[in-house]
């Protein structure tokens, strides 16, 4: 019986390998895989499968030019009422994704850059089992709690720090006893340096080296980023972002062609 599964992403490489991994299966009519780029295109395709064909959708989270993202697919489908298994594909795992993960809006997902046989196997484990597939691996699930717990506020994520503490066993806490003080003492020469950078960089800023747009009270975790861009077989940039955590999700702001660090 032909499995028809639509995968939805803006990726070409990825669109690549799927079709590799999945070449016998497709020559042999056991798959047919259909290709889009927006969420757009995804809710007609499926709104037009009167045979409800279509098994398996993949997304990422992040569609470009798309004004529905992977998520907002999910959730359209789910207030329709569409039976449709879902993998969801992200770069990082978000509060929204986890807590989607969570209320059964989608079957699994995956941290880009994926494997593609990995994919395969769990889209046939979902054909013949589908509440067999562990869609929260150990790894994610503490990479999860880990984003979860950082969107804390400050003492929020102290009273965490002292309730963990006293979950530990003795010869964790004496470990950890013996670590702490020059972790502590780290972090405090860590911050300290941030703190300096933060107070050059809010001075940029106020003289005008730095678009007056940039948020004017950045965070202590921000940091600038220097990009590079290979086009036509071509290397492009560098290129500057500031980014800094704000409501919970990684902020950007482009700087331009010159560090501002070293001033223009």
């Amino acid at each position: 019986m032909l499995t028809k599964l639509l995968f939805v992403d803006n990726d070409p490489l990825l669109t690549q390998q799927m079709t590799e991994e999945f070449n016998g299966e497709i020559q042999s009519q056991e798959y047919e895989i259909i290709f889009t780029h927006s969420g757009e295109d995804a809710l007609e395709i499926i709104q037009n499968d009167n045979e409800r064909e279509i098994k398996f959708l993949l997304t990422e989270k992040k569609l470009l030019h798309s004004q529905i993202d992977g998520l907002g697919l999910i959730k359209n489908l789910s207030n329709k009422g569409r039976a449709i298994r879902i993998f969801l594909i992200s770069e990082s795992v978000d509060v929204e994704v986890y807590n989607s993960l969570i209320n059964g809006l989608f079957l699994a997902f995956l941290i880009k850059p994926c494997n593609p046989t990995e994919l395969k196997f769990l889209i046939l484990e979902a054909l013949k089992q589908p509440e067999k597939i562990n869609k929260k691996t150990p790894k994610v699930r503490f990479d999860t709690l880990t984003k979860l717990a950082n969107n804390l506020p400050s003492k929020q994520k102290e009273t965490l720090i002292r309730d963990l503490i006293k979950s530990l066993e003795q010869d964790e806490l004496l470990a950890l006893n013996g670590e702490m003080p020059d972790m502590i003492r780290r972090q405090i020469e860590i911050n300290a340096k941030n703190i300096r950078k933060k107070e050059e960089l809010l001075q940029k800023v106020r003289s005008g080296k730095i678009d007056s747009n940039s948020p004017l009270e950045l965070p202590q975790g921000h940091f600038i980023e220097e990009k590079y861009i290979r086009r036509d077989g071509k290397i492009f940039g560098p290129y500057y972002y500031l980014r800094w955590r704000g409501g919970g999700k990684l902020q950007t702001k482009y700087l331009g062609k010159i560090d501002p660090r070293k001033g223009r």
